[in-house]
């Protein structure tokens, strides 16, 4: 950065004009705190002997905290366009900013002033009360801030045997930085938990009293999330072009809500292609998935025992809420979908889809068939690389790249012995006039019960969407647990409702193209089996999702790969509609019943948000509304409006699987 140098003038301005300085210019020096307000008079320096002009040698500025240093070419904010050589400071963190003298130039006397700034380089010095947070010492000015917006250091540097001042500046934002969750110290990753924990353990009326009249419990997150993925006509947040901004919405809002508890934290995120990058170098990568440190008792906790739920650590044995009042409930009355007939009143991790093993595999942008594979590197390297268009990619983004987590840690229990319920195919009743069948006829049944166990993914939810079947309005406490299941419209022995489920144009989709090959035996169990089966999805593979910690730091990763999609490689096309043909858009996957409510770009959001406003480089008070395409906007890297940002743009561990994500080019 290059240095203003000032020379000397004469004349009796100047001495009405050093006079009038010396009654009104503060300007802190590096003494210690108690210096902030001194003037260079006071140690015999004029500073209106010069004019201004520019030397070779430069300084720069740098700042640092717990995490590492940034310095507007490096650390976080650096590749973003909108960030490029600014410093990024965080609210309420103690940041440290010092003077790079990569010259090794003699520094005599250093003064520092920081200024809140606006629009048209409009800039006002920080009120004295704000000086509190700074700390002047060593040649370092520190300090915390504790609001997120634009400001500005500038520094005021006079050389050994040399007389005049020099000075320059450097913007300062002041973000948010959320971090990958393993990357937090121990102390940030227990302020999140623990402001979590606050949620679910203080109602919206005692959060108010003691946060503020903007607190919400997390229960109100779940119900609302709750309603709008949880109605029948339509899922509002999944399922369509709404899925990444109004995710991005829900996280930005419940982030503000922890803030309230404790004003430093953020929502990390959870890069899980590092899980399947672990995992898929040892013998049995799923068992290895489930016993990484994220599911210990630091992290979200690992559910086992009779109930699939945590045992132990801070989120042991987690409740649902019961609200027999609630709009969206399930027949037992709990915060769950409708089409979950769990009876347990504590979270669901089942890890398996009715005792069956998950494939394990690279996993691709979109898999074919019924498989369900973490995701992996490729799968996001080919959203990133491979996608040239917004709309194809919030399509594929809500499926593989990240819907499995949520598929995986969730899962499906009390699904019973299905060979009992589907003796067709078990090997003990396939004797045939004293003969076994084949081997292939073998692993065809073993194939075909695996993609019954994992279509269980789907049909609980899309037959009760299409009223195929119902649920029950209500499920008593005494009610066992394998009486409470769901309805079939018909008898399954009824010609037509077979012909129905299995001539239904979605129904290849709903269960697979090898249910209309099904002889009617078989077939005939198969459907007595899926309206007597209590199906039991954990929260995380349903409506009731935000119930569980593990739920939070998913779609950040989404939002941060969008981002990096939009930096490294932007989309040929970013319009909302289908580049290819914008009069077969298809905005969701429910549009004939529902107008695709919440996935269109003039669509509200579901939860406010909080904007950099243009005049004052400050956040607004007060959260607004925006629409899908607005949210879109607001967080585009080139004109950044939100007050986060993501650490870093690194897949290291993608690197050495092959995928390589690249680097900003320098601005």
């Amino acid at each position: 950065m290059m240095l203003r140098k000032e020379k000397s003038r004469s004349g009796i301005i100047l001495v009405i004009l050093a006079t009038l300085f010396v009654c009104i210019a503060r300007i802190g020096f590096t003494k210690n705190s108690s210096s902030v307000g001194r003037t260079w008079e006071e140690f015999g320096i004029s500073l209106f002997s010069s004019t201004k002009f520019e030397m070779e040698k430069k300084l720069d500025l740098s700042c640092s905290n717990k995490y590492g240093k940034s310095s507007g070419k490096s650390g976080p904010g650096s590749d973003y366009p909108y960030f490029k050589n600014r410093l990024i400071a965080e609210p309420f963190r103690e940041t440290e900013f010092q003077i790079d003298n990569d010259d090794d130039l003699s520094i005599d006397q250093i003064s520092w002033t920081l200024y809140k700034v606006g629009s048209s380089n409009v800039r006002k010095k920080i009120d004295t009360s704000f000086e509190n947070s700074l700390v002047v010492s060593n040649n370092k000015l520190i300090w915390t801030p504790t609001d997120a917006g634009d400001y500005e250091i500038e520094v005021s540097v006079k050389l050994l045997n040399d007389d005049h001042i020099y000075v320059f500046a450097k913007t300062v934002a002041v973000r948010y930085v959320r971090r990958e969750i393993r990357d937090l110290t121990e102390d940030d990753r227990d302020l999140f938990f623990d402001s979590y924990i606050t949620t679910t353990n203080i109602n919206t009326e005692g959060g108010r009293k003691l946060y503020g009249d903007t607190y919400r419990n997390l229960q109100y997150f779940l119900e609302l999330h709750l309603n709008l993925a949880g109605n029948k006509l339509t899922d509002q947040l999944h399922d369509g072009l709404g899925f990444a901004t109004q995710h991005s919405a829900i996280t930005a809002a419940f982030e503000e809500n922890l803030q309230l508890i404790e004003p430093s934290t953020t929502i990390p995120y959870w890069d899980y292609t590092i899980d399947h990058h672990i995992a898929a170098k040892t013998i049995d990568p799923i068992y290895t998935l489930w016993h990484q440190d994220l599911w210990s008792d630091d992290y979200f906790g690992l559910a086992q025992g009779p109930f699939h739920t945590i045992e132990t650590g801070r989120f042991a044995y987690t409740t649902i809420a019961q609200n027999h009042s609630a709009r969206v409930r399930s027949p037992y009355g709990f915060l769950r979908a409708p089409w979950n007939c769990n009876k347990s009143p504590f979270l669901t991790r089942c890890h398996s889809f009715c005792g069956a093993n998950y494939e394990w595999g690279s996993s691709d942008l979109i898999t074919s068939g019924t498989s369900i594979s973490w995701p992996s590197c490729k799968s996001h390297y080919e959203l990133t690389f491979e996608i040239d268009s917004l709309y194809d990619w919030i399509w594929d983004a809500g499926y593989n790249p990240h819907g499995p987590v949520h598929f995986m840690i969730g899962g499906y229990t009390h699904c019973g012995d299905l060979y009992e319920k589907m003796p067709a195919l078990d090997p003990k009743h396939l004797e045939r006039d004293g003969s076994m069948p084949t081997p292939e006829e073998m692993q065809n049944r073993s194939l075909l019960l695996g993609i019954i166990k994992e279509m269980a993914l789907i049909f609980p939810k899309t037959m009760w969407r299409k009223d195929m079947v119902e649920y029950p309005e209500t499920c008593s406490n005494d009610t066992p647990q394998s009486m409470c299941h769901m309805i079939c419209d018909k008898n399954v022995s009824n010609t037509a409702f077979r012909e129905w489920v299995v001539g239904d144009a979605s129904s290849s989709k709903l269960f697979g193209d090898w249910i209309s090959d099904l002889p009617d035996e078989l077939l005939g169990q198969f459907l007595e089996s899926i309206c007597t089966t209590p199906w039991t999805p954990g929260e995380q593979l349903e409506a009731a999702s935000p119930a569980d910690i593990s739920f939070w730091p998913i779609h950040p990763t989404m939002e941060r790969l969008l981002t990096w999609k939009r930096i490294i490689q932007p989309f040929k096309s970013a319009s909302w509609t289908n580049p290819t043909d914008a009069k077969s858009t298809k905005y969701c996957i429910y549009e004939g019943s529902s107008d695709c409510r919440g996935h269109h770009p003039w669509d509200l959001t579901h939860f406010p948000a909080r904007l950099l406003d243009q005049e004052t480089k400050s956040f607004d008070k007060d959260s607004v509304y925006l629409t899908n395409g607005e949210f879109f906007d607001a967080v585009d890297p080139y004109d950044y409006k939100v007050n986060w940002i993501y650490d870093s743009f690194s897949w290291q561990h993608c690197a050495e699987d092959g995928y390589y994500f690249g680097s900003a080019a320098p601005s």
